[in-house]
């Protein structure tokens, strides 16, 4: 019974430093997802048949160097994204220059997209994933 006990208790300290660790990337840079937008269809001027995101993050410890852009790339592929949705993120090197509630409060797609010039110098990346499964990552997509 100890053995069952003792068993029990390692398998929920694992769980426990597994849930609450957070997920460190080899360059150093942390995300902190600043807005989250979606439209389903027919709603926010989605007329496509699939979800529309529009995600900002804000990376911390930023610099242009190839295990970042690596990095960034790996985390925009892992969020997720069903068929038939689209998905575009958008990265930024300051806080305080991150669009946010622009974006999540935004009434609809067009708005959420078009977020004023005065942020565009600190997006570092964007992250595109169409309906069909393409792809598209480009560094500094904004100037």
């Amino acid at each position: 019974m100890k053995k069952i006990i003792l068993a029990v208790l390692v398998l929920c300290f694992v769980l426990l430093v597994g849930c609450t660790s957070s997920q460190k990337y080899p360059s150093g840079i942390d995300f902190k997802l600043v807005a989250y937008f979606k439209a389903h269809p027919g709603e926010k001027g989605n007329n496509g048949k699939g979800d529309v995101s529009v995600k900002t993050y804000y990376v911390s410890n930023f610099k242009d160097d190839p295990q970042v852009w690596a990095d960034i790339e790996k985390h925009a592929k892992n969020e997720t994204w069903f068929e038939g949705d689209s998905l575009a993120i958008f990265y930024f090197n300051d806080e305080q220059h991150t669009p946010g509630d622009i974006v999540t409060l935004a009434k609809d797609i067009d708005t959420a997209l078009n977020f004023p010039d005065s942020y565009n110098q600190y997006c570092v990346a964007g992250y595109w994933k169409y309906p069909n499964g393409n792809e598209q990552f480009i560094k500094y997509p904004l100037k």
